[in-house]
């Protein structure tokens, strides 16, 4: 499915978007002999509850991860392993899925989902990786995970 498309139908919903050197960030020496992996945008589809992944080269989404709904701000881990995703369940529709997905970048699947209180909408991840702040947007509180 081509990128361009499909913004163009205006079907997607682009809360937030992340550059990333084959998912193990900008500072990773390639193996001698062996080309830097093509970085890749990471964008959360808040309509469709996905993180979708792009190949900016091609103008192509190569992967959709289902993680729920209104997925929304995105952050990396420290060793660009896994990728948080604030979740948050429709008001109208009285789901309780509210949350911060962690999706494991290797096998691009929604590992878990750890409470991030109600409406999480942006964070951001400790220096030391530990911690996840999160802004509780409905509410207008934070959660410390």
């Amino acid at each position: 499915m081509s990128f361009l498309n499909t913004t163009s139908r205006g079907s997607l919903v682009v809360a937030a978007v992340v550059l990333a050197a084959g998912c193990r960030g900008w500072d990773k020496t390639p193996p001698q002999g062996r080309a830097a992996p093509a970085p890749l945008v990471y964008v959360s589809d808040e309509g469709g509850g996905n993180v979708l992944v792009i190949d900016p080269a091609r103008a192509e989404i190569i992967a959709t991860i289902a993680v729920g709904k209104r997925s929304r701000g995105l952050k990396f881990s420290h060793d660009g392993a896994r990728l948080y995703v604030a979740l948050s369940g429709s008001p109208t529709d009285g789901s309780s899925i509210d949350g911060v997905g962690v999706v494991d970048l290797t096998t691009r699947s929604l590992v878990r989902t750890l409470p991030g209180g109600q409406d999480p909408a942006m964070f951001d991840l400790s220096p030391d990786g530990e911690t996840l702040y999160v802004s509780n947007q409905g509410t207008a509180e934070i959660t410390v995970l």
